[in-house]
């Protein structure tokens, strides 16, 4: 039986030599790959100022605070989004009002847009999903006409272009996302993206946050050590399937009680939250790079071959048009998504439900503002994540494709 694991973090160059080198050198927390870290990405993003932070959720307060939209300011969002980012915002002091999504490219719905924003709104914030870039052009539009402050949640679409311009260089500030599950791999972290007229402001922030402790980042590269051997196919069959089998007939998925948010309201931004992106993670950054778009290339050759593979006969998230995605993931939309992934796993094919929630529904958000967002709760229901990472080969999509069409059709 072919073995398929959902998640196969993206491999850190490196990570037993750079370490030891870090800390031979006491370069652990602080160095000059920093800076040249920010730099490579600059570089990617036409030198918009880049820079590095702890994690993606403090780099959209950064960057919100950079461009001067404070606490207390009302922000449009997706629904139907990881419930990290709105309960940061809401936890920093922002009011949120949420907008429903398109069910074929699960982005934010222009259409769905209020004529007029309410009273208090001063930004929207618009998500490539999954790494598939969003029609930025026509949420622009809407934010000048309403002098809006846009901002693009670029967490998935690290390598993403729509119409020959990258994701993160089309709107008034961005940030993305650098955890275990993303692209580029540097043991969790974020980066903040303004324009070159707010980098004084973004710099002032960033350089008075704290260094992260040096046993945080060992101990995280010993998890990403055991991360990285405990998903490879052949110990993940061995060791780690029987038991989610056992789980899922009791109607458990212990890897998605492990690792998802906390849906909980956050009552305030935790201090811990609030640190600098060390050199070591730096490090890990630069030498992923070397290997980033080749890494990219694969996902997209699987995210092709499984929609191609797929959307005759189960709706699969659409590509918009002039759009070159990086995707994160793959999501299918399936009636009976539980049965279907208990099924799949019998076949060796493990799969994820969506991280994402439609928002408006979760009791955190109570207080948020805009319309019932009926279809982000109908695709947080049955939107399931195909595995595309890049490590993955083609013996392997096929398998995934094979178990669907076999499952669907039955």
């Amino acid at each position: 039986m072919i073995v398929v694991p959902r998640k196969r973090p993206a491999a850190v160059p490196g990570l037993i030599t750079e370490t030891s080198r870090a800390i031979r050198e006491g370069t652990l927390s602080r160095g000059p790959e920093q800076r040249l870290f920010e730099l490579a990405l600059a570089g990617r993003l036409e030198q918009r100022h880049v820079r590095a932070v702890g994690s993606g959720r403090l780099a959209l307060l950064l960057v919100m605070e950079a461009l001067g939209v404070r606490p207390s300011a009302t922000v449009m969002l997706a629904s139907y989004n990881a419930s990290c980012v709105p309960n940061v915002l809401q936890a920093a002091g922002y009011r949120l009002h949420f907008i429903d999504i398109r069910e074929d490219t699960l982005h934010l719905d222009v259409d769905a847009l209020p004529p007029t924003p309410p009273a208090g709104v001063e930004a929207l914030i618009m998500t490539h999903m999954e790494g598939s870039p969003a029609p930025m052009a026509e949420v622009r539009a809407y934010a000048d006409r309403h002098g809006l402050t846009l901002i693009e949640d670029a967490a998935h679409a690290l390598g993403a272009h729509i119409h020959g311009e990258p994701a993160g260089a089309l709107a008034d500030g961005a940030i993305f996302s650098l955890g275990r599950g993303k692209h580029l791999n540097t043991l969790g972290g974020g980066l903040a993206v303004v324009p070159p007229t707010a980098a004084e402001r973004l710099d002032r922030l960033v350089d008075r946050l704290n260094a992260p402790p040096a046993a945080s980042l060992l101990k995280s590269s010993v998890m990403e050590g055991l991360v990285e051997t405990g998903t490879t196919p052949a110990l993940f069959g061995a060791l780690a399937m029987p038991w989610m089998k056992l789980a899922r007939r009791a109607g458990r998925d212990p890897m998605t009680a492990l690792f998802e948010d906390d849906k909980s309201r956050m009552a305030a931004v935790p201090p811990e939250l609030k640190v600098a992106f060390s050199n070591l993670q730096a490090r890990f950054g630069l030498l992923g790079l070397e290997s980033f778009d080749m890494q990219l290339a694969r996902r997209r050759s699987h995210a092709r071959r499984l929609i191609e593979g797929l959307a005759d006969i189960v709706p699969m998230q659409r590509p918009v048009d002039g759009g070159t995605s990086a995707w994160l993931e793959v999501t299918a939309l399936v009636d009976d998504r539980d049965a279907l992934q208990t099924a799949l796993l019998a076949r060796g094919i493990d799969t994820q439900r969506t991280w994402m929630d439609a928002c408006d529904a979760l009791d955190a958000f109570s207080s948020a503002s805009g319309p019932p967002c009926s279809v982000a709760r109908s695709v947080g229901q049955r939107a399931l994540y195909l595995p595309t990472y890049a490590a993955l080969d083609d013996r392997q999509i096929d398998a995934v494709i094979k178990a669907v069409r076999a499952e669907v059709a039955s």
